[in-house]
C-alpha cells in the first residue's frame, strides 16, 4: 500500500445554530441561546443551541419522498453534503466514496421508538419508527439520493470519530478504491442528549448542547494550493482520567505549533490547558458541543478563514487526536 496521501478540500458544507455553509461558522456571535426543560426535572432549564429546522434550506429536503419519515440527522447530513458537492456537478458519482461520523445518531427516533415500548408495551413499538433508529439509517438515505455506489462507512464515536472519517478516506484514495470521498459528521438533539449532558456534569461546567452536520469533499493532493487536511496517524486513547493526561500528553509531545487550536465547546482537560499556557487558541466561536458535527465546525472555520495549524481534537469519553490544515 503506498503512503496515504494528504487530502485535498475540493468543497465544503455546513449547517449548524450559526446558520448555513461553512462562512456562517466564522460569524459569532451567532443566534442567542434556548432554553428547554431537563426530563428528570422539569422545572430546571437547561441552555442549548438548536439549528432553524424551518429554513428553507431543510425544508427542501423534508420534500424528498425517501427523506419524509427521516430523522432530523439525516437531513442535516443531506444539506451538509449537498453543499460540498454543489461546485462540482460533473463528479463521476461512480468513483465517489462516502464516510460519515457520528455519535448518537438518530436519537428522536430512538427515544420515541423506546418511550412507545416502555409506556404502552412492545405491541406498540413502531415499525416505521425502528428502522430510522439504526445509525446507518441516515447515511444510507444520503447515499441513495446522492446516487453513491461505492464505498459507504459510518462510525460511530466521540469527537475523535471524524478525524477516524478522515482516515479512512485517506486509506480508499491511497487504495485507489474511489477518486473522490464526502467525509460527513453530524448530530441531532433530543431531550434525552441534553439529560445525558446534565448526568455527566457538563451543563454545569458550560458546555452547552447543540446540534447539526458538516461535510468535506477531498480527493488524493496532487501538491497544488488548494486547502488541505493531514490528519495525525495516531489517536491516543484513554479510560480514566488518569489515563487521560497520559493520552494528552502523547499528542502533546508530537508537537504543538503556534497556530494551534482546540475544538471549541468541549471539556479541555486542566491538565491540557496547563501544559499549553497562553500558548493556545481556545476561544473559538461557541457554536456549542455536538460531538462528531463539533470537530467538523472546527475543521470547516479553519478551512474557510484561511489559517494553517493544528487543531487538537479532544474526545468526550475515549481519546484525543489532531489534524493539520494547511494552503
Amino acid at each position: 500500500m503506498s503512503v496515504l496521501p494528504d487530502l485535498q478540500v475540493l468543497g465544503t458544507g455546513a449547517i449548524s445554530p450559526s446558520g448555513y455553509g461553512a462562512a456562517s461558522l466564522l460569524a459569532f456571535p451567532g443566534p442567542g441561546l434556548l432554553h428547554e426543560a431537563l426530563l428528570r426535572n422539569p422545572e430546571t432549564s437547561a441552555a442549548l443551541r438548536r439549528v432553524n429546522s424551518q429554513s428553507d434550506s431543510l425544508r427542501r429536503w423534508q420534500q424528498e419522498p425517501r427523506l419524509r419519515r427521516a430523522s432530523p440527522l439525516a437531513l442535516f447530513l443531506m444539506e451538509a453534503a449537498s453543499q460540498a458537492l454543489e461546485n462540482h456537478p460533473g463528479l463521476d458519482r461512480q468513483r465517489l466514496g462516502l464516510v460519515c461520523a457520528l455519535g448518537t445518531g438518530s436519537i428522536c427516533y430512538s427515544r420515541r421508538f423506546f418511550v412507545d415500548t416502555l409506556n404502552r408495551g412492545r405491541r406498540f413499538a413502531s415499525p416505521a419508527l425502528f428502522p430510522e433508529t439504526v445509525y446507518n439509517s441516515p447515511v444510507s438515505h444520503v447515499a441513495t439520493i446522492l446516487g453513491i455506489r461505492e464505498a459507504c462507512y459510518s462510525l460511530i464515536g466521540d469527537e475523535t470519530a471524524w478525524v477516524e472519517a478522515l482516515r479512512v478516506a485517506q486509506l480508499w484514495l491511497a487504495l485507489k478504491k474511489v477518486d473522490h470521498v464526502l467525509v460527513l459528521g453530524g448530530e441531532e438533539l433530543d431531550a434525552i442528549t441534553v439529560e445525558a449532558f446534565s448526568r455527566a456534569g457538563w451543563l454545569e461546567q458550560g458546555v452547552v448542547p447543540s446540534e447539526g452536520a458538516g461535510a468535506v469533499l477531498v480527493a488524493a493532493s496532487s501538491g497544488s494550493s488548494d486547502p488541505y487536511i493531514r490528519p495525525h496517524p495516531q489517536t491516543a486513547t484513554y479510560r480514566s482520567k488518569a489515563s487521560q493526561h497520559n493520552a494528552w500528553q502523547t499528542m502533546l509531545d508530537a508537537g504543538i505549533d503556534a497556530n494551534s487550536m482546540v475544538l471549541p465547546g468541549n471539556i479541555v482537560p486542566e491538565s491540557l490547558t496547563k501544559a499549553l499556557g497562553k500558548s493556545l487558541d481556545r476561544s473559538g466561536p461557541d457554536w456549542g458541543a455536538a460531538f462528531t458535527a463539533s470537530a467538523s465546525w472546527a475543521t470547516l472555520q479553519m478551512l474557510a478563514s484561511g489559517r494553517s495549524g493544528t487543531l487538537l481534537v479532544p474526545g468526550s469519553n475515549c481519546g484525543v487526536t489532531r489534524l493539520y490544515l494547511g494552503p
